[in-house]
């Protein structure tokens, strides 16, 4: 609203560079200290609720649930709205360059797909005869010099 206070709950709202930041009650009112009192006592249940809440997450929904504290920081419209459209436009960059990168990647021809399906197999086969050989090394002692030329 126009006085500052916020039309559903009736309270002020701070606005700018004190959005969604706590605000201490004033000064020089005769009850000054019993609200900041309470309002610090509001302020450290609502923490401790939001952390058992956090540790009662799966980690997906932490995971979302951070996502949203980047994109609700406090402060300043202009920068958030910055972050905000700086967000997006990665989105749609990021977008963009799989779109070029999975365009690149021209389709096989059935002679490519056969020599691909080929190559694949004696990759497979060398990985194969390589731990095998990986293996019968293990088996052999090489601090054992009785053996061949050291005999």
């Amino acid at each position: 609203m126009e006085n500052g206070k916020c039309r559903l709950h009736g309270g002020v709202t701070p606005r700018g560079q004190g959005w969604h930041r706590m605000t201490a009650p004033r000064p020089g009112a005769s009850d000054a200290d019993e609200r900041y009192r309470r309002k610090d006592r509001d302020v450290a249940r609502r923490a401790k609720k939001r952390r058992r809440a956090l540790e009662a997450m799966t980690p997906e929904q932490r995971q979302a649930a951070e996502a949203w504290q980047r994109a609700h920081q406090p402060g300043d419209f202009q920068k958030r709205a910055a972050a905000r459209q700086r967000r997006k436009d990665d989105a749609d960059g990021r977008a963009l360059l799989d779109e070029i990168d999975r365009r690149r990647e021209p389709p096989l021809s059935p002679e490519a797909a056969e020599i691909a399906a080929a190559i694949a197999a004696l990759r497979a086969e060398r990985d194969q005869l390589l731990a095998q050989a990986a293996a019968s090394a293990e088996d052999h002692d090489f601090n054992n010099y009785t053996d061949g030329v050291f005999g």
